[in-house]
């Protein structure tokens, strides 16, 4: 599963919950279908996670040190979240999780 994020105007912690608002706002249309509603509740599920674990200020580091222009990003999802990887144009970022430092 992927999670398409636009960082044009903001920092990739700042985009993910952008998205993951979206996202909830998606879920309570009316006309969304339950199969839509599944994929976005794995959706939800995953930025939660990202939301909640990922070391942002080192993202953050990263990205600026590897000077992608890109103004999207891709989250991809396999299904240990803890896999979970960002592309920016070729670059590749594995979050450090908070939880793996205590």
């Amino acid at each position: 599963m992927e999670i398409i994020i636009n960082i044009s105007r903001h920092c990739i912690e700042t985009a993910s919950k952008k998205k993951y608002n979206s996202l909830i706002s998606q879920y309570f249309n009316a006309d969304t279908t339950d199969i839509e509603k599944s994929i976005i509740e794995k959706q939800i599920m995953a930025l939660v996670y990202f939301l909640e674990n990922a070391d942002f200020s080192d993202l953050r580091n990263r990205y600026s040190k590897a000077g992608s222009l890109s103004t999207i990003s891709v989250i991809i999802i396999p299904e240990n979240l803890e896999n979970m990887h960002i592309k920016f144009d070729t670059s590749v970022f594995y979050p450090v999780w908070e939880q793996s430092k205590k």
